[in-house]
């Protein structure tokens, strides 16, 4: 029986006890004793008090118990007691040692999973404590999928991993059959902590990033353990697995106002696009297009979706991966919708970043989709970035300089052989869009611009100027010329002196000079420009 001097001593331990060598034994002593096994079995009858000291003194040595994790089962046991018996007014207590337990398995997964059964049959009770929450079910999943992750082979993984998703498709059930009792409120409630919990698995099983490579291996083993795992997630119990997931990711079509949810989704199907093996949660391409093509401007959380294709393309980009043009197409279709419908940048700044950063993806690696729609839709795509240049969103601004940036490098005739084929080449849409570039160009650096934005707004110039001199010429002195020329503090003179120093720097660094110089003439903070 614990008295509360012994109580006193452990809190006053976990508050002051600095660890180092000499107070090592003593904490090992104390940490492999019998304190947490005590009270988890007597939990009833062990005051508030003294659970939250023995939580402190679990969080303050966290770093001490992953290195000796012998002394883990004991703690762990009693992390899950605290959350199956804490009352319902002292949350916070359950909520710190959920954060606790997920710290720890994630931390000493592999050691863990002699241990993965027996934690498994306290998760029940965890999960239906009188403080349980959203927030305690996930950091339980997480916890368990973390160390689901480090068993040894892929078919080891499928039973605990199927238990889990077992608790979040029961879970979406209920949604389910609460919304069709009228309860939408309830219903959303249910089905966005269960989509949660799902990603908080998706997350947990993901390999540690710090997983170190023997750099001095032959690499035998790792191409069998390659194999293995690749064959059981492309064979039919692994696919399996993969579809029960996807289907419960389609559950958020039925919810009322599915906001959370929604960004719950997106987070599941982002943690397999994170993967460069197959897994449980890296699914068919198919899977994420679908869920990606049902997208519009008034999609909840639209911006997590847009997002999500942005992982989707870095995904089919590596090297080890096939080239899907016809995939890539279908996602770049929906998102040229959602800029249409979008319109003004300015209407939605994020979502409108969003959007560029999927173009810049796709010019840099998947050039043929880019190009490959009809004239019309090439052209809204890119004058919806040019209205992201004129703007006032400065991260617009610098994005869509750095698109145009790589795509007039791209319709340089010296590395034009090396672009794959192309529905239309890069050079002509530069040839297309010279006029509005240019001008959209010109007039920032005639005033319309901050000081701070010149130098993003230099980028594309410089690549006009060193890839297409002559178009450059024409197409700049437009621009300047142009009656709606945004200052009047400059005359012909001075912009045919700009001019020509910008053609005869031909790209160089320089550049960046001479604009500032004429920005700041334009702005009437100079007087002269020679």
């Amino acid at each position: 029986q614990l008295t509360k001097s012994e109580y006193l001593t452990i809190n006053c331990i976990s508050d002051t006890i600095a660890l180092s060598d000499e107070n090592t034994q003593a904490l090992s002593t104390l940490i492999g004793s019998s304190l947490f096994s005590d009270i988890s079995t007597n939990s009833a009858d062990i005051p508030n008090k003294l659970k939250r000291a023995a939580m402190t003194l679990v969080d303050r040595y966290s770093s001490f118990i992953k290195k000796n994790p012998n002394f883990l089962p004991p703690v762990l046991t009693f992390l899950f007691t605290i959350l199956a018996s804490t009352p319902a007014d002292k949350i916070k207590l359950a909520d710190a040692s959920a954060k606790s337990l997920e710290q720890l398995c994630s931390s000493c997964r592999k050691s863990l999973t002699p241990h993965l059964g027996e934690l498994l049959q306290q998760c029940p009770q965890a999960l239906s404590g009188p403080s349980a929450n959203s927030y305690q079910k996930e950091k339980i999943m997480a916890a368990l999928a973390s160390i689901i992750q480090a068993l040894p082979t892929e078919e080891a993984k499928a039973a605990p991993l199927i238990s889990l998703i077992e608790v979040v498709e029961n879970d979406l059930n209920t949604a389910i059959r609460t919304l069709h009792e009228g309860n939408l409120e309830d219903s959303e409630i249910l089905g966005t902590s269960a989509l949660q919990c799902l990603a908080s698995i998706g997350k947990g099983i993901q390999a540690p990033t710090n997983d170190v490579v023997d750099v001095d291996s032959d690499g035998d083993e790792d191409d069998d353990n390659s194999a293995t795992t690749n064959n059981f997630w492309t064979a039919q119990a692994g696919v399996e697995i993969q579809k029960r997931i996807v289907q419960c990711i389609n559950i958020v079509e039925y919810l009322h106002s599915p906001g959370d949810a929604m960004d719950a989704a997106c987070a599941i199907l982002r943690a397999g696009l994170k993967e460069t093996k197959p897994g449980p949660f890296v699914f068919p391409p198919e899977a994420t297009v679908a869920f990606i093509d049902k997208a519009q401007i008034t999609t909840p959380r639209i911006e997590a979706i847009i997002g999500t294709a942005c992982s989707f393309v870095s995904n089919c980009s590596r090297k080890t991966s096939p080239h899907m043009f016809n995939e890539m197409c279908a996602v770049y279709n929906r998102v040229a919708l959602v800029m249409q419908q979008l319109g003004d940048p300015a209407n939605d700044p994020q979502l409108a970043q969003l959007c560029i950063d999927f173009l810049q993806r796709l010019l840099v690696s998947y050039l043929d989709v880019l190009l490959a729609p009809s004239d019309e839709e090439i052209a809204a795509a890119m004058q919806f970035v040019i209205n992201c240049m004129v703007g006032d969103a400065p991260m617009l601004k610098r994005n869509a300089c750095s698109f145009f940036e790589t795509l007039l490098g791209l319709a340089n005739p010296r590395t034009a052989h090396t672009l794959p084929p192309c529905r239309v080449p890069p050079l002509a849409i530069i040839t297309a869009f010279a006029t509005p570039l240019s001008r959209a160009l010109i007039f920032n650096m005639g005033g319309l611009a901050q000081r701070s934005e010149i130098e993003s707004l230099c980028k594309p110039l410089r690549a006009l100027v060193f890839s297409q001199p002559g178009l450059a010429k024409a197409h700049l002195e437009e621009g300047l010329m142009d009656p709606q020329f945004p200052s009047t503090n400059v005359g012909e003179k001075e912009k045919r002196v700009f001019l020509a120093k910008v053609l005869g720097l031909r790209g160089g660094r320089q550049t960046v000079v001479v604009v500032k110089e004429f920005w700041a003439l334009c702005k009437g903070t100079v007087t002269s420009f020679e």
